[in-house]
């Protein structure tokens, strides 16, 4: 699996019992303070705590101000073992220092969890509330049932994990459903076209899981989807991976979503527009359409003139759903391709990034986006312009 979202570096181990050591860390902030971020280092573990990796090892972070939070280790075969946590507020250019301590011992309970119910979704619990709810069911039993299971998305469920405040098939545009990705005019095979939004004639196939990682600070899922024409032979072949933070009250979750496309037969031309292609997220059909608001990086960018606009950070909303208010801010990494723009004006509140691109055969593109949804209405700009900040520059993190 791909790194987290920090810049990470081998660090200095400070050994102390055989069954402990400790790491120190220097953070620096960026442009902008950054509150409740993710942070994450690779470092080198102590032989003695070796066997014990990743889930026979407890973490405790704590900075030289007091600031006390869990940790959590993490291993991938491109970085190695890390350390992640999130702190509560990283000032702009200033540095902080952080001590690690590492004991052998399970993570305390109440951090993240996976349920999954085979061959039709997987859960996402944080103390046993639900989070989210990846659902990658595909039954063609009927005719209803492949309609409802022909793409596969991300449900988000409300603070209390009893129900989702985003969309699944029916209602309202029946495609729209939960955190998806799709691309309504996807060209390939020389000049074929067809309709990954609407879903005609074609699917997304949940083709297996790559990794699943849960503790106290993150539950990060990694899976292989393919994009298939309509005689069941993949044009796309996917690779997911769904990162979920810990975050505090009012904040439900801060969501990260890479996905690297690759071209598995041809050249493809990833195209449509704003309206019908790209990464969206679709609150649940009941939603009051008269109480939807958005927000934007600044007061001269509106609903009624977003579409004008190229390359935009992030744009949020508010939307109400059976008499409360959740707020969506959707943040798309400079990284992604040039000339991305926002559709954030529906009252339904369907919105998110498209961009069009180009993939080689063989060759592969990476979008990332991050997704932070809270209780209540949190139309806050300058928390946003931090957090889309943080995600675009982070801080950085190195030995002291």
């Amino acid at each position: 699996m791909r790194r987290l979202a920090m810049v990470a570096v081998v660090l200095l181990i400070c050994v102390g019992a055989a069954d402990a050591a400790e790491v120190r860390l220097v953070v620096t902030g960026g442009k902008v303070d950054a509150v409740n971020v993710p942070l994450s280092a690779a470092i080198a573990v102590p032989e003695d705590l070796k066997a014990a990796v990743p889930d026979g090892l407890r973490v405790a972070m704590k900075s030289a101000d007091g600031s006390a939070v869990a940790g959590q280790i993490t291993v991938c075969p491109c970085c190695g073992t890390k350390v992640c946590w999130i702190a509560p507020k990283v000032p702009a250019g200033r540095k902080q220092t952080w001590t690690a301590t590492l004991r052998k011992g399970s993570p305390a309970s109440g951090g993240f969890g996976f349920k999954d119910t085979k061959g039709k979704h997987l859960d996402l619990l944080l103390g046993g509330r639900r989070v989210t709810r990846y659902m990658y069911a595909r039954d063609t039993s009927t005719a209803a049932a492949a309609h409802a299971t022909y793409k596969v998305y991300t449900h988000v469920f409300d603070e209390d994990g009893t129900a989702p405040i985003t969309k699944g098939p029916g209602g309202r545009y029946t495609h729209h459903r939960g955190i998806f990705l799709g691309y309504s005019r996807l060209g390939y095979d020389g000049g074929k076209r067809s309709d990954w939004w609407h879903m005609k004639n074609v699917t997304q196939e949940h083709q297996k899981f790559l990794a699943l990682k849960a503790g106290p600070v993150l539950g990060a899922s990694a899976m292989e989807i393919h994009w298939l024409d309509g005689a069941g032979k993949p044009v796309v072949v996917e690779q997911r991976r769904q990162i979920v933070y810990r975050q505090p009250a009012p904040a439900i979750m801060l969501f990260e979503f890479r996905s690297t496309l690759t071209a598995a037969r041809s050249d493809v031309d990833l195209n449509g527009d704003p309206e019908h292609a790209g990464f969206q997220y679709r609150p649940a059909n009941e939603v009051n359409t008269k109480a939807t608001r958005y927000l934007f990086p600044t007061d001269r960018i509106t609903a009624g003139n977003v579409k004008r606009e190229v390359d935009l950070p992030w744009a949020a909303e508010c939307y109400e759903l059976g008499g409360k208010k959740y707020t969506v801010q959707h943040m798309n990494h400079l990284s992604n391709p040039k000339g991305t723009k926002y559709s954030a004006y529906r009252d339904y509140g369907r919105f998110g990034t498209f961009a069009k691109a180009k993939i080689a055969k063989g060759e592969s593109l990476t979008l990332r986006h991050r997704i932070w949804v809270a209780a209540g209405e949190q139309l806050d700009r300058d928390a946003m312009q931090a957090r889309a900040a943080a995600f675009v520059d982070p801080p950085k993190v190195e030995a002291q």
